[in-house]
Order: structure tokens, then sequence, then C-alpha cells
């Protein structure tokens, strides 16, 4: 196993990384975006709850979770794989 071959799976799984902060920042700033965007939004209430803390608690923490869910599974993968090939090449 080689530098290149540690440089290899960082960049790999920072590739993972980055593509996934995008997945979570589009809806992130949608969701701060549309209250302004759209001061409506403001008013509407669901079960006398804001829909600004409808859209920033469930929504938003919902978000977080699924995506650190995807990337721990996505992370681990990346680091099997790379594990069992590189045990592969050194016997």
């Amino acid at each position: 196993m080689t530098p290149e071959d540690v440089i290899d799976l960082v960049e790999t799984q920072r590739r993972l990384a980055m593509r996934l902060l995008v997945v979570f920042l589009v809806p992130v700033i949608a969701f701060v975006a549309a209250p302004a965007l759209f001061p409506a939004i403001g008013d509407w209430r669901l079960g006398g709850i804001p829909s600004s803390w409808l859209i920033i608690g469930p929504l938003g923490l919902g978000t977080i979770v699924v995506i650190a869910w995807f990337h721990e599974r996505r992370a681990v993968d990346i680091e099997r794989r790379w594990s069992d090939e590189h045990r592969e090449h050194s016997r």
C-alpha cells in the first residue's frame, strides 16, 4: 500500500461528502428562502404550529438524519471495498 492509495481513498470519501453537502444545502437554502420569497408561507399553520417551525424542525432534521444515514452506509462501503482491494494486492 502506497501513500497514493491512501490519497485515493481520501479523495473518494471527499467526493462523496461534497455530493452529499450539495444534497443537504439545496433543501436548507430552499427552507430559508421560501418564507423570504413567499411571505404568505409564514402565515400557514398546521395544528396551530407555524409552517416555519415545521420546515426547520421535522423536515429539516429529517433531511439531516437521512443524509447522515446514507453517508455512513456509503462511506463504510467505500472503505470496505478499498480495504478488500488492497488486502488482495498485498498478498
